[in-house]
């Protein structure tokens, strides 16, 4: 059983979970409890005695100009973070999939076909009968597909890294965007709030830069997960794999040259595998493919983003509704007992915060 591996690989694999757990536990501790305390300090604040009508009704102002300034950078369909998947589209479509040399990438191909041509008929056969992936006692380890495919992935795999690049420049803009939203809302609660006693503006502040950071890392790992997708397409799309889109598109033509056999095999063998790798389609179709997976997965990622927005914005506004309604103000003059235990036990929940987050190391 130890020979096998598979009790070491049991291990491993019950620590991926028990790291995982790990990381969504301190990122609960890191971000959504003080996010709540911040959110029930605003509670207590706007419930305190200390305001009046007219100074409520000026923070209701505030409150107002901040979601609109949030709304209208980041909610817009023009919105860098609502249009940077159609932006990576187009940019696909420019540095990747246009200027396709289909002609020069089949000459590829046929020249490689050619030097496969010359070797032994029992040689030839075992390479169809392993999908072109073989090797015997003359020939070394070799990939037809690899090698037939080498003139196009030459020309795409430079266009490809290109792409890349600009992609994750699109993506820092994106984050840029974020972080200039927070930075000028908190700006905004500071300025306009001045003559106010400072733990309002502290608090509020506080809800606002936390539910935008959590916004930023859902972005975040928005983007990683679809660079993980893309390092997929990219062994699919630039490979020779058995399982690409190259390997297979040439899966029934070895199919079929293996299965021959008798007087004349090895030349009608040698004549399927030619003919395939003549053909304009094998090509065509194979950037069409890489086009589809592409979009197919920028697709993913457009949906993922615009779900965490509109639900960090909605978080968002039930923070500022809390304000703009007064109900805080009315529940805290109608029981002013239970807003000042509220506000002992947030104290307390603070101090306590501090306390794990000074042992946790954050």
């Amino acid at each position: 059983m130890n020979l096998s591996g598979i009790p070491a690989l049991r291990r491993h694999c019950i620590g991926l979970v028990a790291d995982a757990q790990s990381r969504e536990v301190l990122n609960y501790i890191q971000k959504d409890i003080p996010a709540l305390i911040s959110e029930l300090d605003i509670w207590v604040q706007n419930g305190a005695g200390t305001l009046d009508a007219e100074r409520r009704r000026a923070i209701r102002e505030v409150v107002n100009a901040v979601e609109h300034g949030i709304q209208s950078a980041l909610n817009k369909n023009s919105s860098r973070i609502r249009t940077i998947s159609s932006l990576a589209n187009a940019t696909f479509e420019s540095k990747v999939y246009k200027d396709q040399h289909i002609e020069r990438w089949v000459e590829g191909a046929v020249q490689a076909s050619r030097v496969w041509h010359g070797w032994a008929p029992m040689t030839y056969k075992m390479f169809c009968g392993n999908f072109g992936y073989h090797s015997t006692p003359k020939q070394a380890v070799q990939s037809w597909n690899h090698q037939a495919m080498h003139t196009m992935t030459l020309d795409l795999s430079t266009r490809w890294r290109d792409f890349k690049l600009q992609l994750e420049g699109y993506h820092a803009r994106v984050l840029d965007t974020v972080n200039s939203v927070q930075a000028d809302a908190v700006q905004k609660i500071d300025d306009e709030l001045s003559e106010f006693p400072a733990s309002i503006a502290t608090v509020l502040g506080e809800v606002v830069s936390r539910r935008i950071q959590l916004l930023a890392e859902d972005i975040e790992r928005h983007y990683t997960t679809l660079l993980e997708d893309l390092w997929i397409l990219e062994t699919n799309a630039l490979t020779g794999i058995r399982t690409s889109i190259f390997g297979k598109a040439m899966e029934s033509s070895y199919d079929q040259a293996n299965a021959d056999s008798g007087s004349g095999s090895d030349q009608r063998r040698k004549a399927v595998i030619r003919e395939t790798l003549s053909r304009d389609m094998l090509f065509k179709d194979h950037m069409t493919q890489f086009r589809q997976g592409f979009r197919k997965h920028t697709s993913k990622w457009r949906v993922s983003l615009a779900d965490a927005l509109d639900h960090r914005l909605s978080e968002l506004s039930v923070t500022f509704d809390m304000i703009r309604q007064d109900h805080a103000a009315r529940e805290g003059d109608q029981d002013p007992q239970f807003r000042n235990r509220l506000a002992t036990e947030l104290s307390n929940s603070k101090t306590e915060m501090r306390r794990i987050n000074a042992m946790v190391g954050f």
